[in-house]
């Protein structure tokens, strides 16, 4: 696993630490990103599926399983924690996210990773909303 931090702004946090994220991810090949890639969510351009989102993404995950993705890039996969305001999320929200939605986003991975070869390519991904004091998960297919 690769992890790239970007130090927050007062008043800011992620959906979890970078330890609790790492503690889950670091036998894999993995990219995570903590705001360093971006401090927010946007979608694909060549997404056109687009999903609804009513909250704030806290995290996406994507992976490249096209037939055609370069070597470097196909099956890998890219984890990133967007900033949150610090008076809308708190230790009750981060528990749960760690203990619930973190799990949930390895077996994801895993499955991902395990799928047949005759299974159909595309980029994969899993999205993490937070939205009035609740989590929802996004997970899609496009090719």
């Amino acid at each position: 696993m690769k992890l790239r931090k970007r130090k927050l702004n007062r008043n800011e946090k992620y959906a979890c630490s970078s330890k609790s994220i790492a503690g889950i991810f670091k036998e894999t090949d993995a990219f995570v990103s903590l705001g360093f890639l971006s401090r927010r969510f946007d979608f694909d351009f060549y997404d056109s599926r687009k999903t609804k989102i009513n909250g704030t993404v806290v995290l996406s995950a994507s992976i490249n399983a096209r037939d055609n993705a370069d070597e470097e890039f196909y099956n890998k996969a890219y984890i990133s924690l967007y900033v949150i305001s610090d008076a809308r999320y708190d230790d009750d929200a981060e528990r749960v996210f760690i203990e619930e939605y973190l799990p949930e986003l390895h077996r994801w991975y895993e499955c991902v990773l395990k799928r047949p070869d005759t299974a159909v390519s595309g980029v994969y991904n899993f999205i993490i909303e937070w939205n009035d004091g609740e989590f929802k998960k996004h997970s899609y297919r496009y090719t």
